[in-house]
């Protein structure tokens, strides 16, 4: 008997993807299409996914055999083999490496699947909003269809209750339901929202911090069905489902939905589309600021997309959206405040506290100074691995890289011309820590961000103390803006709302207007309104502006002018290619040879080579070319005519198709 078996591993892309095994006998009689198989592949071992069995024959060399049978079910059925090709077209990425990435390592001694909440089951009695009830009837119309809805709601208007009766309603059939929240999202409190519904056997969860053996403990139960509900980010999206019923994207804008550093570049709400093609299920994209090509496809018929369905949700359940005040920071500066907090933000915070109201003051950047500078020659401290500055952290009385994580003592003089004048610019969420202390001394005051909370069980503690009170002020970054429903916060205070905008990237108004709406969302979720501050150095941007009156369509319609005055999605696809190298020259070298053999390609534009915004990381150079393809009825043949040469890509350049950020 021989199987044909592809191995989940890197094969280049474009070759044959599929190899032949002789089954040994003692395995004949168990070895079934569909499983997951360990077999020798070069000088080592790789795990495999078996495609198709076939009657011994004769060979024109003697095959390897099948060593075992790692997963003894047939996981990898028919509608996974559709996805994983499907990712592997559309991304350019080995279907191999596409494998590796859905099925999961096997462990002889799994541990327990992870319970991460303890509460009480209850039915509400609370009657639905019209909008709602809209929404809610014309989801269900579909429910056995596949159909694309962007639930575009408002924060706070109650987007998770359609959520939770449109699962309600197809559990009752016997179906499935996979929910992706972005990871930053899989608080205690999201979870929890599921976990009162629903029976918790019903419910599995799935993160990045998961070992292989409970991963493989959930992928079983969800494959033979006794997982009713898969919560997960976007990996969740792999999972061997036995009769999927709905696909929920919640806070579909999240970069964290595009997986960006590893093959394979996939996006999971892409690949959502391609599952609710698959299942025949209806596909539901909560958000409050979707992203413009969603928002566009919902609004006219794009050609190159599966239309969507807008459903509105224009109201919060309980409060009014927060009112926001803008504050000019330049002005304060002239009126000789040069404190990191306006008058107007303090003053607020001073009415909170006295109402023992919570604050959540925001700034997303991490540290306690943003650079180090020479006074002298305007040096910046660098790191000698990345071409960035380097961040201090007062915590440990170290500068820090960002990207690759390595720690230097602070320098006494200059390296460049060896003055003592050095000085801390900028500012970090530990800094706003220590002023606000300074500022509030009888405040309790906690920070949340990546240096301050390193593991899961430390953002769960510090999310239920700061529900339960135990402090009045948080400061923190983006970690703060995702799956937090807090009922006594009566501030937001945002410290710097220009950090994104001074990105050179196509997608920095849509994450500035995000960030500063999700934010705000924080407050006014209880029995009292909430405000929001907002500080900025550019308080004629159109975002910002927009996002004063949480204005989602004001923003989209400045936006989507621009995109289509440069050409950029949803007015083309783009596809970025990356090399990397230690010497600098021959990376260049190595760009400009792909650019100029890309030229020729019929319907497609090429821009650079360039360097990265950030052009040396790790000691390598990092040279981009980008390639735009225009929207319309030739996209799709001119992606196709551009992938037959990417195919021959030498293997140390990286392709990401449709990248979330071009910096």
């Amino acid at each position: 008997m021989i199987a044909k078996i592809i191995p989940a591993t890197r094969i280049s892309f474009g070759k044959n993807q599929e190899f032949s095994y002789s089954v040994p006998k003692n395995l004949q009689g168990q070895i079934q299409i569909g499983m997951i198989v360990n077999v020798p592949f070069g000088k080592r071992d790789e795990l495999g996914v078996v495609r198709d069995l076939l009657k011994s024959e004769k060979t024109a060399y003697p095959l390897k055999p099948v060593k075992s049978i790692v997963w003894i079910e047939q996981v990898f059925t028919d509608k996974l083999s559709e996805l994983s090709k499907f990712i592997s077209e559309t991304y350019l990425v080995s279907l191999g490496l596409v494998i590796k990435a859905i099925i999961t390592k096997f462990a002889t001694r799994p541990k327990m699947i992870e319970r991460f909440v303890k509460v009480e089951r209850y039915n509400p009695s609370f009657k639905l909003s019209d909008d709602q009830t809209n929404a809610l009837a014309e989801i269900l119309e579909y429910k056995n269809r596949s159909k694309l809805f962007l639930l575009h709601g408002v924060t706070g208007s109650g987007k998770t209750e359609i959520y939770i009766q449109v699962i309600q309603d197809l559990l009752k059939q016997g179906k499935q339901a996979l929910v992706m929240v972005p990871e930053i999202a899989l608080t205690p409190q999201t979870l929890a929202r599921f976990a009162e519904r629903f029976d918790q056997n019903d419910i599995v969860v799935v993160h990045s911090k998961i070992s292989y053996g409970q991963k493989f403990l959930i992928w079983q139960k969800v494959f033979r069905g006794e997982a009713k509900i898969l919560i997960g980010p976007r990996s969740s999206i792999f999972a061997p489902f036995k009769n999927l019923g709905v696909i929920v994207i919640d806070e579909e804008h999240d970069s964290s939905y595009k997986q960006f550093d590893q093959n394979p570049r996939y996006h999971a709400r892409e690949v959502a589309c391609k599952l609710s093609e698959i299942w025949d299920c209806p596909l539901v994209m909560g958000d409050a600021t979707p992203t413009v090509e969603t928002y566009f496809a919902s609004q006219t018929l794009d050609t190159n997309r599966k239309p969507v369905t807008k459903l509105e949700l224009s109201n919060r359940i309980k409060q009014e959206l927060p009112p926001v005040t803008l504050v000019d920071m330049r002005q304060e500066a002239k009126m000789g405040n040069f404190s990191i907090f306006s008058e107007s933000l303090v003053k607020e915070i001073e009415k909170e506290l006295a109402l023992n109201h919570q604050i959540i003051l925001f700034l997303n950047r991490r540290g306690t100074a943003t650079s180090m500078i020479c006074k002298d020659c305007g040096s910046l401290s660098m790191c000698k691995s990345c071409a960035v500055p380097l961040v201090y952290h007062q915590s440990n009385q170290k500068l820090e890289c960002h990207h690759c994580n390595k720690k230097y003592n602070i320098p006494i003089k200059c390296a460049k011309c060896q003055s003592h004048k050095l000085r801390f610019m900028g500012t970090g969420t530990e800094r706003v820590e220590k002023e606000i202390q300074r500022v509030f001394t009888q405040a309790r005051v906690r920070r949340i961000d990546r240096d301050a909370i390193t593991k899961r069980l430390e953002l769960e503690n510090l999310y239920h103390d700061f529900r339960s009170h135990k402090f009045d002020i948080l400061v923190g970054t983006q970690l703060l803006a995702k799956g937090w429903d807090l009922s006594q916060v009566g501030l937001i205070g945002v410290i710097n709302a220009d950090t994104i905008l001074q990105l050179p990237d196509f997608r920095s108004n849509e994450r500035t207007f995000q960030l500063i709406t999700q934010v705000a969302g924080r407050t006014g979720r209880g029995d009292f309104p909430g405000k929001v501050i907002l500080q900025t150095y550019n308080p004629e941007n159109f975002a910002i502006q927009a996002a004063l009156k949480h204005d989602y369509k004001k923003f989209f319609e400045t936006e989507i002018v621009h995109r289509k005055e440069f050409n950029y999605p949803p007015f083309s696809k783009l596809i970025k290619l990356t090399t990397k190298h230690y010497n600098e020259k021959i990376a260049w070298a190595k760009a400009e040879q792909i650019a100029e053999s890309l030229k020729s390609a019929e319907g497609v534009e090429i821009l650079g080579p360039s360097a990265a915004f950030i052009p040396r990381m790790r000691g390598q150079y990092i040279i981009y070319v980008i390639i735009k393809i225009l929207a319309g009825e030739k996209q799709q043949l001119a992606f196709q005519n551009i992938k037959k040469k990417l195919t021959k890509l030498p293997v140390e350049w990286s392709i990401d198709v449709d990248p979330d950020s071009l910096l």
